[in-house]
């Protein structure tokens, strides 16, 4: 049994068989508030049992470890730090302030909050939204069919499907496989050293280096140039020559083909020769680095 003291509370408690029933069902009832309709342990807590089914919602005050088979039935909130190797399904609703480490299975059927550090080292399934204010490191699979909000630090050197959009504003690094089918906005540092697939669209706003694979919208991609301070807008452009679609432009808001982007500058930038001039020679350079790598790569 793995022991969790938060500090300022000595007290554990410790869940037994006696606690449940013959169906692992949690049955003492002097846990339960009326006042808040949930299971309150206002203390650090261990369920020392092999399958645990809570058909209400739970509040846990300090630190819970499970380790084992635990289904809550509604939301879960735990104020510290939760460990979960084993099997754990939240049906509902899960904040967790502070740290959580999943090195097994962990299902959260609606939406996850945690405000601080999350380790994932094995399997996770949420489906819904995921808030993460904090780092984030998953060596394994984690699957989140929605939305998810990574505001600091993001290490995947494994597996991470997102069906839906991701934010991570700061750095992200992917060394092996992210898939992300929608809309991606990384704003600071991206680092790519294996394969990232976005089908969709992906901004990222400060430096990007992909030392492997990656696909934006199904694009096999040759080369990707980040141009600097260009434009109306003086900030990044940039460049990206495929295999099979050409040369894709992200520009602010704008992503589509070269033919585009040409097409939109002559008519935003018609009366402004500086920014005309600009752009129509960042065009004349990305067909040129397209027709060195078509011939040489």
């Amino acid at each position: 049994m793995i022991n969790l003291t938060k500090k300022g509370i000595n007290k554990m408690i410790n869940l037994t068989k006696k606690d449940f029933d013959e169906n692992g069902i949690f049955i003492n009832e002097k846990y339960f508030s009326k006042e808040n309709n949930r299971y309150e342990f206002l203390d650090n807590l261990t369920i020392d049992v092999e399958k645990s089914i809570f058909n209400k919602s739970i509040f846990v005050e300090g630190n819970q470890v499970v380790e084992g088979y635990q289904v809550i039935k509604g939301y879960q909130i735990v104020k510290v730090n939760q460990i979960v190797k084993g099997y754990q399904v939240v049906e509902g609703y899960q904040v967790i302030e502070g740290y959580q480490v999943i090195e097994g299975n962990q299902v959260v059927e609606g939406n996850q909050l945690v405000k601080g550090y999350q380790v994932v080292e094995g399997n996770q399934i949420v489906k819904g939204d995921q808030v993460v204010e904090g780092n984030q490191i998953i060596k394994r699979d984690q699957i989140v069919k929605g939305d998810q909000r990574v505001e600091s630090y993001q290490v995947i050197k494994g597996c991470q499907l997102v069906e839906g959009y991701q934010v991570v504003e700061g750095n992200q690094v992917v060394s092996d496989y992210q898939v992300v089918s929608s809309y991606q906005r990384v704003k600071g540092y991206q680092v790519v050293g294996g394969d990232q697939r976005v089908k969709g669209n992906q901004v990222v706003k400060g430096s990007q280096r992909v030392e492997g694979d990656q696909r934006v919208k199904g694009y096999e991609i040759l080369k990707t140039i980040d141009i600097n301070h260009i434009g109306s807008r003086n900030c990044l452009t940039q460049i990206l020559i495929t295999k099979k679609n050409g040369i894709m432009i992200r520009c602010g808001c704008f992503f589509n083909t070269i033919d585009k982007f040409e097409e939109e500058v002559k008519e935003t930038h018609e009366k402004n020769k500086e920014y005309l001039i600009q752009y129509q020679g960042l065009i004349k350079y990305s067909k040129f680095v397209e027709r060195f790598y078509k011939e040489n790569v």
